[in-house]
C-alpha cells in the first residue's frame, strides 16, 4: 500500500466533501481512498450509487466535480445524469459506461467550468453574443465539436481538454499582450500537440509551422486543423520532434503516453513507454524551411530547449518555454542567462494555481530581444 499516494488521491477530492455537499457517504469515501482500495463507491444525491475503479481516478474527479459546479442534475431513463450550469444549456452524461468522447466531455466540463467558462449547446446561437470565456459544444453530422469564443473549432475526441482547451482558450495562457498583432509574423511551435496554439497563433494573422513528434496527437490536430479551413492555410504541420537531428527514442507515461512524452529524459523509469521520432535540430528547421526571422518559438517539448544556442537565438525575436529544470542538465538559472546575453529581457512566471513546486524547477519563461 502506497500511503504517500492515497493521500494524494485524498488531497484532491477532500474539496468535494466539504459541506454543502451532494456526497452522502463521506466517511466511506476516505477510508477508502485512503486504504487504496481498488474500487471507489460514491452515494450521490438523488442518483444511483456510482462506482470508480481507483486507475479511473481523473474520471470519478471530473464526474464528481462536474455535477458538484452544475446548477441542477437529475437522473434520465437510470443510466444517464442531465446537468446544466445556468438553468438552460443541459448536457447529458452516462453514469456508468464511458466512452472516450465521454471522458473527454467530462473533463473539459469540469475543467473550464473550474476556471470560469461557460456553455452553450446550440449550434446556431452567436458565440460572440457571449462573454469570452464561452465555449459552444453542439453536434454535428454525428460528432461532437467544441467551439471557442474566437471560433476556433475542435473535435470533442481528438482534444487533451486540460491542454488544447482549458489552458490555451479558458485560462488563456499564451497570451503575451492583448495588444500585440501576429499579421505576417512567423511561429515555430514546437510542441503543438493536438492543434490548439497553431491554431490559436493562426487566429491571430501568423504562419505557424507546427510541430508535433507524437503520432496520434499529430493525427488530432490534422482533424482539428480541416474543421479551420481558413486557419488551415496558415498551418504547416510536421510530424516531427525538434532539439537534434535523426532518429529520437521518446519516454512516454504508461497511463498517459501521449502527453508528457520527451526524448530528453526519462521521468517514468522502467515503466515507460517508447516510440521513435524523427527529430529536427533548430539549425535544420531554419535551413529546410527556409525562416530568416522566427517572430515567435513557442517551446513546450519537455526539454529540447537545452539544445538552444546563441546562433539559432540570432534568428527568433520573442521566445516562450515552459521549462521543466527539474529534469533537464540545463537549470533556470543558465537558461535565462543563455537568452539574456544573447539580447532577450525575460519575465519568469507560473500559469497553474495548483502547482506546489518552485518556479525555479517548473514554469514559463518569456523573452524578447531588445531593439
Amino acid at each position: 500500500m502506497d500511503i504517500s499516494k492515497n493521500i494524494g488521491l485524498l488531497y484532491y477530492f477532500i474539496p468535494f466533501l466539504k459541506s454543502p455537499s451532494i456526497i452522502e457517504n463521506k466517511l466511506s469515501i476516505v477510508l477508502s481512498l485512503f486504504f487504496g482500495q481498488k474500487s471507489i463507491k460514491i452515494k450521490i444525491r438523488n442518483l444511483p450509487p456510482l462506482i470508480f475503479n481507483t486507475v479511473d481516478y481523473s474520471l470519478m474527479i471530473n464526474f464528481v466535480g462536474t455535477l458538484a459546479f452544475s446548477t441542477n442534475y437529475s437522473l434520465v431513463d437510470k443510466k444517464y445524469v442531465e446537468l446544466s450550469f445556468d438553468f438552460n444549456h443541459k448536457f447529458r452524461l452516462p453514469i456508468y459506461e464511458h466512452s472516450e468522447e465521454d471522458k473527454n466531455l467530462i473533463e473539459l466540463l469540469y475543467l473550464c467550468s473550474r476556471d470560469g467558462a461557460d456553455f452553450i449547446t446550440d449550434k446556431n446561437e452567436n458565440i460572440t453574443e457571449f462573454r469570452n470565456k464561452t465555449l459552444k459544444i453542439y453536434e454535428d453530422k454525428g460528432e461532437k465539436i467544441i467551439e471557442t469564443f474566437s471560433g476556433i473549432k475542435f473535435y470533442l475526441d481528438s482534444i487533451h481538454p486540460g491542454n488544447t482547451i482549458m489552458e490555451c482558450f479558458t485560462d488563456d495562457i499564451h497570451t503575451i499582450r492583448y495588444s500585440d498583432t501576429m499579421t505576417g509574423k512567423t511561429v515555430v511551435d514546437v510542441g503543438a500537440e493536438c492543434g490548439d496554439t497553431p491554431l490559436y497563433y493562426a487566429s491571430k494573422g501568423a504562419k505557424v509551422f507546427a510541430f508535433e513528434p507524437i503520432l496520434s496527437n499529430f493525427n488530432s490536430m490534422l482533424r482539428n486543423i480541416s474543421l479551420n479551413p481558413t486557419l488551415s492555410k496558415k498551418i504547416v504541420p510536421i510530424n516531427a520532434a525538434v532539439g537534434k537531428d535523426g532518429t529520437l527514442n521518446f519516454f512516454q507515461s504508461p497511463e498517459t503516453p501521449t502527453i508528457g512524452s520527451s526524448f530528453v529524459y526519462n521521468r517514468y523509469g522502467d515503466k515507460a513507454k517508447t516510440t521513435e521520432v524523427k527529430g529536427y535540430s533548430f539549425e535544420r528547421i531554419i535551413k529546410e524551411f527556409n525562416i530568416n526571422t522566427i517572430d515567435l518559438l513557442k517551446l513546450d517539448c519537455k526539454g529540447c530547449d537545452i539544445y538552444l544556442n546563441k546562433e539559432i537565438l540570432k534568428h527568433v525575436v520573442e521566445v516562450k518555454i515552459e521549462y521543466m529544470s527539474q529534469f533537464t542538465s540545463k537549470k533556470l538559472e543558465e537558461l535565462k542567462q543563455l537568452l539574456e546575453t544573447s539580447g532577450f529581457v525575460c519575465t519568469i512566471y507560473r500559469t497553474s494555481p495548483f502547482s506546489r513546486i518552485s518556479n525555479k524547477l517548473n514554469g514559463h519563461i518569456y523573452g524578447k530581444k531588445i531593439k
